[in-house]
């Protein structure tokens, strides 16, 4: 089979009349199109309260102190266990997320490089936690891959963690002992 169409002299003239015709229309247009502005907003409005009442997180957060990279993580706070006991596979992903947020907040206080869990098999990610990053953005939270990649673009050591549910970030917070980050999002300004 050959890769090469025969085209008449007059078909190549029509096509190249065409393709001017176009490019004059879209010249016209030029001043009438505008380039769209996009930039980080916060998407506070609608968020939803802490899930751990400040008793909670102050408990927990005096018990953190004990612990470091040198102890190891404490035991998850039956707290972590209740508030994902109703999601699929929950007790596990309370575990991995304070453990993460536990060793989270240990790369950042000795600014090391953060290794990351592997995600539950099978669960969808829907919130991107990032405590480290690029840009003036950081702690926060994104709702997809795509802007979590945006903001740890060109981070040195960054320290991302997704999960598949609120309940899994207010562990992760908890064991990281840090508020629970502010929502962002890439949004056009038009």
């Amino acid at each position: 089979m050959s890769d090469t169409v025969e085209v008449s002299q007059s078909d190549l003239r029509r096509i190249v009349e065409a393709v001017e015709i176009l490019t004059e229309a879209v010249s016209r247009l030029q001043p009438y199109v505008r380039e769209r502005t996009f930039e980080w907003v916060e998407v506070a409005p609608r968020e939803p309260p802490p899930l751990f009442d400040e008793e909670v997180r102050s408990r927990v957060s005096g018990e953190l102190e004990g612990y470091g990279g040198d102890t190891g993580a404490p035991l998850v706070p039956a707290e972590c266990l209740a508030l994902c006991a109703h999601l699929p596979e929950g007790e596990e992903r309370a575990r991995r997320a304070f453990r993460l947020g536990f060793w989270s907040c240990v790369a950042v206080d000795c600014h090391l490089a953060h290794q990351s869990e592997a995600q539950i098999p099978g669960l969808p990610s829907v919130q991107w936690v990032i405590l480290r990053g690029g840009g003036n953005y950081n702690p926060c939270r994104v709702y997809s891959a795509e802007e979590a990649e945006r903001i740890l673009a060109g981070a040195e050591k960054p320290i991302c963690e997704a999960f598949g549910s609120y309940a899994e970030v207010n562990c992760f917070c908890l064991g990281a002992g840090c508020w629970i980050p502010r929502l962002m999002s890439w949004r056009s300004l038009d």
